[in-house]
């Protein structure tokens, strides 16, 4: 456990956080691959003819391969989302429903 916790610097500070379903930490290594993003790349993945969205569709698809690969899943089945709630949502969307089934849209908060 103790590597684990090293990926996450406040940590260190001896916090003992169990709020992570409704907001994770975030381990150091995605803010470092966060901010070379940002500072290097910046632009929507797909959508251009240019340097920089190249490295942003290549890197968003290596990045899929990696998940597929640790999910023991093909990339096709790999869909990245914002959040939970998306995620849900989009599932949710997409299951076949037998008559007089329900479900709800509605998006909680956790305050």
């Amino acid at each position: 456990m103790n590597g684990y916790r090293e990926d996450f610097p406040i940590f260190k500070s001896g916090l003992i956080y169990l709020n992570s379903a409704a907001s994770s930490l975030t381990p150091e290594q995605v803010l470092e691959k966060m901010l070379e993003y940002y500072r290097e790349y910046r632009a929507n993945a797909g959508r251009g003819v240019y340097r920089i969205t190249d490295r942003t569709t290549s890197e968003l698809e290596e990045a899929r391969k990696s998940v597929a690969k640790l999910r023991d899943a093909r990339e096709d089945e790999v869909t990245f989302v914002r959040n939970t709630s998306e995620g849900l949502n989009f599932v949710a969307s997409n299951l076949k429903f037998k008559k007089r089934t329900e479900h709800s849209d509605y998006s909680h908060r956790t305050s």
